[in-house]
C-alpha cells in the first residue's frame, strides 16, 4: 500500500480531522461507528462551541476515538493534555505509521444495542409469543372445563319431587345431566328441571370436551314425603 506523504508538525484536532476526511466520513458517520459521541469528535477537531469539557471523561473518550481512527491513544492524547493545559505548543509528527490497522467497524461487543441484538430480540419475542399462545390455547383444549352449580346444594331435603338445577359452565362444552343434553347459552349459564323420586336422588352433571377431559359434579337430593300436603278424603272414618 502506497503511504501518504509526511504532513509535518500539526495539532491533535487536526490530525483528528484530517484522519476523518480520509475516510470520508462525517462527524455524524464517525459517531455512528465509532460509538463517540458527535458533540466530543466535534470538541476534538477543534469547535468550542460543542459543549464539551476537557475533562477524565473526554479523554477516556478521545482514546476511544484513536482506537476507532488506528491511532496509538498514548501519543494523541498526551498532546491533547498539553494542548488542553495551555503548556509550550508540542506539535507532534503525524505520520500514517501512527495508524496501526485498517480501519474497521466499532466492534459490536462495545455497543450496548446493536442491530443484531435488536433483530435477535425480536425474533426471541415472536417465537415465545407464538409459543405462549399455542401452550395456552392447548391447556385450554385439553384442562377439565368450568363447571359450577347454583342449585341444589348437595344433601338438599325437599318436599316437593320438582327439582330445579342451575349452574354455570364453558359454553363450548357438552353438558348432561344424569346422562340428559342439556342447553347452555351463549354466557355458559344452564337450567334444568328434574322430576325426582321419594327418598334418595343421586344428581350427576358432566361438562365435558368433544377432545378433552370433563369435569363431573355430583349433588345428593333426598325427598321426604311425610310433610307433603295430601288432599283431603270426603268424609271422617270412625274408630
Amino acid at each position: 500500500m502506497e503511504k501518504k506523504k509526511n504532513n509535518g508538525n500539526v495539532r491533535v484536532a487536526q490530525i483528528l480531522s484530517g484522519a476523518r476526511a480520509d475516510e470520508g466520513l462525517t462527524r455524524s458517520e464517525a459517531a455512528a461507528k465509532s460509538g463517540v459521541p458527535e458533540r466530543y469528535i466535534a470538541f476534538f477537531e477543534g469547535d468550542l462551541k460543542s459543549g464539551v469539557t476537557a475533562d477524565v471523561f473526554a479523554r477516556n473518550k478521545l482514546a476511544e476515538y484513536c482506537h476507532f481512527l488506528r491511532f496509538d491513544p498514548k501519543t494523541i492524547v498526551a498532546a491533547y493534555r498539553n494542548e488542553q493545559q495551555l503548556l509550550p505548543s508540542t506539535p507532534i509528527e503525524f505520520s500514517p505509521r501512527l495508524r496501526r490497522h485498517p480501519l474497521t467497524h466499532i466492534p459490536t461487543t462495545k455497543l450496548l444495542v446493536t442491530p443484531n441484538i435488536i433483530r435477535t430480540s425480536l425474533i426471541v419475542l415472536a417465537v415465545f409469543g407464538v409459543g405462549l399462545f399455542f401452550a395456552v390455547r392447548t391447556y385450554h383444549m385439553v384442562a377439565p372445563p368450568m363447571l359450577t352449580l347454583a342449585s341444589p346444594q348437595d344433601g338438599l331435603v325437599l318436599h316437593d319431587k320438582m327439582l330445579t338445577i342451575e349452574g354455570r359452565t364453558e359454553r363450548e362444552v357438552q353438558l348432561l345431566v344424569n346422562g340428559k343434553l342439556i342447553t347452555i347459552d351463549d354466557s355458559g349459564n344452564f337450567t334444568d328441571q328434574m322430576d325426582l323420586r321419594d327418598g334418595l336422588n343421586v344428581i350427576t352433571v358432566t361438562a365435558a370436551r368433544r377432545h378433552g377431559k370433563s369435569t363431573e359434579l355430583t349433588r345428593r337430593v333426598v325427598v321426604d314425603p311425610r310433610d307433603r300436603p295430601t288432599a283431603a278424603l270426603g268424609g271422617t272414618s270412625e274408630r
